[in-house]
């Protein structure tokens, strides 16, 4: 897609949903129009954002330092889940805190954009789909999301806008909230039938708190893994979808021009006859 195009279907993640298909269409109109006919099959393809994925764009354009925040922090987490799952967990508490702080500023911009508070879910789980999966870490940056995004089995912080929850603490043995993400997951594994209880380290680095964790995040990590895997055979569905509808579209797009073509052929040909008819008769 030459630049001038690639402004103009940038531009297009700017305008509102309800507003978007249309202004798709008088673009793909104008490039056809321009015989740019694979650029105007591109255009054709492109989806209307969800709300929140447009909401989510607003902000990765208007500030865009919110939008790396939010994936820097997102980043550490997961480097500290990682350490944590080899025995360190000692970062792992501020990671989730900064990851929490970050992601929640970035919600609360879009949500504010949207006048609602319900997609700040949606919202936070894209985001975190954006830490796990470049492709849609790149499409936030630029501000081109059309879709939103599941991230299952990320890491220890709580989604934004207080939807998810803390790390328990060496010394937490209070039962956790309803509604914590991490501590329903943590309660699952207490609720299995377990092995005898390891006697408890001296060493206040080891405490059966911190080993708990280190479970989940074993958990965690596996299902990082599977949903990867999953997103990755729905990228490659969806571009052998895109692929096969621009193959048609341009098809017909050559199939139209070459029946113009004849008509003008035809046209002319009349003109001609027409002309010599007047001279005959002149």
């Amino acid at each position: 897609m030459t630049d001038a195009a690639d402004a103009n279907a940038d531009q297009l993640f700017t305008v509102a949903p309800e507003a978007f298909v249309a202004a798709r269409n008088e673009l793909v109109k104008r490039l056809r129009a321009g015989k740019r006919r694979d650029e105007a099959a591109l255009v054709a393809g492109l989806r209307r954002p969800s709300a929140a994925a447009w909401a989510l764009n607003q902000v990765a354009r208007q500030s865009p330092g919110l939008v790396e925040a939010a994936l820097d922090a997102g980043h550490r987490l997961r480097d500290a889940t990682e350490a944590a799952v080899g025995g360190d967990a000692a970062s792992l508490r501020q990671a989730a805190a900064d990851d929490r702080t970050a992601t929640d500023a970035l919600v609360e911009a879009a949500a504010r954009l949207l006048g609602r508070d319900e997609a700040r879910r949606t919202m936070a789980s894209t985001v975190r789909a954006a830490v796990l999966d470049d492709t849609v870490a790149d499409e936030l940056r630029r501000g081109v999301l059309t879709a939103d995004h599941e991230a299952a089995g990320f890491g220890f912080g709580g989604l934004g806008g207080g939807l998810g929850g803390d790390i328990p603490t060496p010394d937490a043995h209070a039962e956790p909230a309803r509604g914590h993400s991490t501590a329903r997951r943590a309660a699952k594994v207490k609720a299995k039938p377990a092995a005898p209880e390891r006697p408890k380290a001296a060493s206040s680095d080891t405490p059966a708190e911190v080993e708990r964790v280190e479970r989940v995040a074993q958990k965690e990590a596996a299902a990082r893994q599977r949903e990867e895997r999953r997103q990755q055979s729905q990228r490659e569905t969806e571009a052998a979808r895109l692929a096969k509808r621009a193959a048609r579209l341009s098809r017909a797009a050559d199939e139209a021009e070459a029946r113009a073509q004849e008509a003008r052929r035809e046209a002319d040909a009349a003109t001609a006859e027409a002309e010599a008819a007047r001279r005959a008769l002149g």
